[in-house]
């Protein structure tokens, strides 16, 4: 007899090590689309009878921070931790006044974001955005992407002082 193979169930997919991962999208579409005011967090129209929340996906995208995507879903609490499921996996719900000093760090870090709408650029800028709760969803190529333009920023800057 010979050895039926039987078909990966969706989590050992989700599991395996992919192209993706080396994908600076993540293998996520990118949507973008520009807008005078900031487009709040949208919800989905759908009843749900457990306790939810609006939030922005936070994406980093190699030298930026695509702020498009929103998406409401069923808040979990473990850890003292609020966890939301996002296309399949579980993400932290972060807090809405954390989301200033995230953007900050990218911004000083000479990346620029795209919130809501808005093409943000400057700490000042960031300022003036409000903020909403987040969860952020990057690729290890993306994050490679970016400490690498951070540390070549860094070492340019050394040059020219010294």
């Amino acid at each position: 007899m010979s050895k039926k193979t039987r078909q990966p169930t969706r989590a050992e997919l989700a599991a395996r090590p992919t192209i993706a991962i080396d994908d600076q999208f993540a293998g996520r579409s990118l949507r973008q689309g520009a807008s005078d005011l900031q487009q709040q967090p949208q919800g989905d129209n759908r009843h749900r009878v457990e306790h939810s929340t609006k939030f922005y996906v936070v994406q980093l995208i190699g030298t930026w921070v695509n702020i498009v995507e929103s998406a409401e879903r069923t808040v979990r609490s473990r850890n003292n931790l609020r966890w939301v499921t996002f296309e399949n996996k579980e993400y932290e719900l972060r807090k809405a006044d954390a989301l200033k000093p995230f953007l900050t760090r990218f911004v000083q870090g000479g990346c620029y974001a795209y919130v809501g709408g808005n093409h943000i650029d400057t700490e000042r800028e960031v300022g003036s955005i409000t903020a909403h709760p987040y969860i952020y969803i990057s690729s290890t190529a993306a994050l490679k992407i970016f400490n690498e333009m951070r540390l070549s920023r860094v070492g340019s800057l050394k040059r020219k002082s010294g």
